[in-house]
This record gives C-alpha cells, sequence and structure tokens, in this order.
C-alpha cells in the first residue's frame, strides 16, 4: 500500500476531540440504526441528487448495482436555493430537474423524483422509498429541509464530495465541522490534505472520515473514451472547453468567478477563430441562476448567452456530464475548483483564469500544487497568448503537471480503485461479507 494511504490507518487512531451535542445524539441513532441492518441480506441505498453536475458517485451506483447486497435507486430533488436563502425561479428549478431526471433514465437507473412525473416514479417523502442508508449529492441546503436535514438527522448517510476538498478559508468549520458533516455514517474524502483537516476541526468522530480517493475521476485515470462528446467538431479544429465558476457576486466565499470579465472577450474569440477554433461552453450549473439574480444580466440576457453557444455551429453548449467531454479535448480555460485537479488527469493544456488574484488565499495544499500545474492568465493578453499557442500546435505541459500527478493523485488508483475502497467500507460498516 502507498504512503497516502497508510496515512489512512494511523491517522484514524488519532485521539477524539470533545463532542457537541448533535453528536452524540447521532453516535446513538447511528447505533441503533446499525443494529436494525443486522441479518439483512439487502439493503436499499437512496441516492438523493439536486442536478446531473453534482453526481459524483456513478462508480460507486454500479458497483451497488453489480452486488447482491445493494438495492440502489435514484431520488431526484428540487434544486430551490444555492445559497440556503435565495430561490431558484420555478422555472430553473423545473428545467434542472427535468435534464437531472433524463441523465439518470438515459443510464436506465430506476430514478424516483418529488413531485414529477417526467421519472420512473414520482414521490413525495423519502419514507416512501424506505430507504436503509442514504447518498448525499450536496453538503448545502439547496433542498427543501425535508430532503435535507430531516433526513440526514434520521437515516443512515453517507457523502461523497461533489467537489475537490481544495477550498480553505475562516478554520475550514465550513467544509468539515456543520450538522451535515457530523451527521454522516461515512464521508469519503478524496485526498489526504482534506482528511487530515476534517480530523483537526470536525467534532465528528474520526471513523466518520475515510480517505478514499476520488471516485468519479476513475474514468478519467483509465482514459476510457466512451462515446464522442463534440457534437459538430470537425478533425482540423482544436477543441477548447471553456468551464467558468459560479462564483460572481464579490461578497461570498469562494470569490473566483472571472465570468463578467471574460464572457464577452470569449465570445468574440469564438467567432474570430471559428475556423480554427471549436468551444464547449461548460458552465458550472449554479452560475445560470446566479446571472438570473445579477443586475447586468438577468434571465433574458443568460438565456441569449447560453443560446448562442448552443446554436452558432462552431460550439456548443455542455451543462451535463463532461469526463468524455475532457477526453476528447486538446485544452481548457477555466476557473473551476474541481475542474482544477479534475482535468489534470488529462495531461492536456491547461489554463486557469486568476483575474483576481484570490487563489492563494481561498485554497488549501492540495489546491495550490494544483494551482502550480496550470498555466496562469492574470489578463486578457495571457488568455490571447494560451489560444495562440493551441492554434500553433504548442501543447507542452508544465513539470509540475506531471509530478503532482505522479506524486498526490495517482497513487489512489494504482493498487485499488477508490469506489472498490468505498463499497468494501460500507459493507464493513453495514456488517455484510465482502464476498456476499
Amino acid at each position: 500500500m502507498n504512503s497516502l494511504l497508510d496515512s489512512h490507518a494511523v491517522s484514524s487512531q488519532a485521539t477524539d476531540k470533545p463532542h457537541n451535542q448533535l453528536v452524540q445524539q447521532m453516535r446513538i441513532k447511528h447505533q441503533e440504526l446499525l443494529a436494525g441492518l443486522q441479518g439483512k441480506k439487502k439493503v436499499r441505498v437512496v441516492f438523493l441528487v439536486l442536478h446531473e453536475n453534482t453526481w459524483k458517485a456513478d462508480e460507486v451506483f454500479q458497483r451497488m448495482l453489480a452486488d447482491n447486497f445493494f438495492e440502489p435507486v435514484i431520488l431526484v430533488v428540487p434544486f430551490v436555493t444555492y445559497d440556503g436563502s435565495t430561490e431558484i425561479s420555478p422555472s430553473r428549478t423545473l428545467e434542472v430537474q427535468n435534464k437531472t431526471i433524463a441523465y439518470f433514465l438515459k443510464k436506465n437507473y430506476r430514478v424516483y423524483a418529488v413531485a414529477n412525473e417526467n421519472a420512473s416514479h414520482s414521490v413525495t417523502q423519502i419514507e416512501e422509498l424506505s430507504p436503509d442508508l442514504v447518498y448525499f449529492s450536496c453538503p448545502y441546503p439547496e433542498a427543501s429541509d425535508t430532503f435535507f436535514g430531516e433526513v440526514f438527522k434520521n437515516y443512515l448517510s453517507f457523502y461523497i464530495p461533489y467537489f475537490y476538498m481544495i477550498y480553505s478559508w475562516d478554520g475550514d468549520a465550513s467544509f468539515y465541522n456543520t450538522d451535515f458533516y457530523n451527521s454522516m455514517l461515512r464521508t469519503y474524502l478524496p485526498h489526504k490534505v482534506s482528511y487530515d483537516k476534517a480530523l483537526e476541526v470536525s467534532s465528528a468522530d474520526s471513523q466518520q472520515w475515510f480517505l478514499s480517493g476520488y471516485p468519479s475521476c476513475e474514468k478519467l485515470y483509465t482514459k476510457q473514451i466512451e462515446q464522442n462528446a463534440w457534437h459538430n467538431a470537425s478533425a482540423n479544429k482544436i477543441k477548447l472547453i471553456w468551464a467558468p465558476h459560479h462564483s460572481i457576486f464579490e461578497h461570498v466565499k469562494p470569490n473566483l468567478g472571472s465570468f463578467l470579465f471574460v464572457a464577452a472577450y470569449l465570445k468574440d474569440i469564438a467567432v474570430k477563430y471559428q475556423d480554427r477554433l471549436y468551444i464547449s461552453f461548460k458552465p458550472h450549473p449554479l452560475l445560470k441562476s446566479k446571472l438570473d439574480d445579477h443586475p447586468d444580466w438577468g434571465e433574458e440576457k443568460t438565456n441569449a448567452y447560453y443560446q448562442f453557444w448552443q446554436d452558432s455551429g462552431f460550439s456548443q453548449l455542455d451543462e451535463g456530464e463532461y469526463l468524455d467531454l475532457f477526453l476528447g479535448s486538446d485544452a481548457m480555460l477555466h476557473d473551476s475548483s474541481s475542474f482544477l485537479i479534475e482535468y489534470l488527469f488529462t495531461e492536456k493544456p491547461v489554463m486557469y483564469i486568476d483575474f483576481k488574484n484570490s487563489f492563494q488565499e481561498q485554497f488549501n495544499a492540495m489546491g495550490l500544487k494544483a494551482y502550480a500545474a496550470c498555466q496562469i492568465a492574470k489578463n486578457i493578453n495571457d488568455i490571447e497568448h494560451f489560444m495562440m499557442r493551441l492554434l500553433a500546435g504548442q501543447t507542452e505541459l508544465k513539470p509540475q503537471h506531471h509530478s503532482f500527478l505522479a506524486s498526490d493523485i495517482y497513487p489512489f488508483y494504482q493498487d485499488k480503485l477508490p469506489s472498490e475502497r468505498i463499497i468494501d467500507d460500507i459493507k464493513d460498516v453495514l456488517g455484510a461479507s465482502r464476498e456476499q
């Protein structure tokens, strides 16, 4: 076993810190619920999902489908707020839910949805599905409490982060010491930096955290393309992904988003180089709702901008699954957090837009290493220079790109895949035989 994973066995023995009342209550609740599962030959696992883009558990779901011990099902719940208070417009909520339902139906998964007849089955309460175990796709109250707090405080629940856990600010309590995290039976973390920080700041028992690696990147590691995700891109064009983050409001962290600074410029670039460049516009799923609320944008302007990328003929709009998109691309331009590490797997040129010079104060050591592996844009001229190098066939990577993957990422995929570790651990916790 490599040293990164050896550290899990050592760190998990860390002395527990004083527990708050919720942690004590959840410890008792977990023991009661686990006792009720003893002797069960099959457990039903309900995967709560708000939108397709935060679905990072497909590899785990697939393994559960192949294992007679599990009965996994999808429950698509309405995405109603992006910050716990600002309501999403009903049209956006329905748009997101319908796209997410269609995504899972295309995979031939068993799909339930809340008050939506487009799914295989419609439900109003999670109790109707009688879950033994619940997976959460998001740790924030973006759904109603009926499908958030009321669930994780009453069911055995686990979480696989939908982003690569590279943020760091204000002591990191918001990432590791909330009611959500302290109520999980397990949270499966992608790297050692996040695992150590969780043990340091969380009130939860140390065994509630598990260092697994990131299962959603298994396909990027093996580099197996399942289907062509580039709809109309001809072979002689550079296939570039532009993936803007949602953080366009200055007063809220994370504060990374460069969209407002580069939106018009990149649209002009797409038109100017349309004979040589084909761009996938891959926005964060929260960006559209935040642009709806922005005083300089609004729903009409936002829809028109998205429509341009979908209809131009020399670009495409991608709002869903992206692994094949990444693997089939030639390069990426972005200001995302998860993509900062995920796209490095492709071993292709990538530029990170950091106009705000705010990166180092918002990211942990893992994020800073990934940042150092990218080419950095501090202004429009840097982006233009990156484009010219791509069009000239210059695709050299920084040495830090290769070294970061070799030292901090690939060890999690070499002896056993993250999804295998997660399945083995869940069965251990539930008292099931791994060979069942």
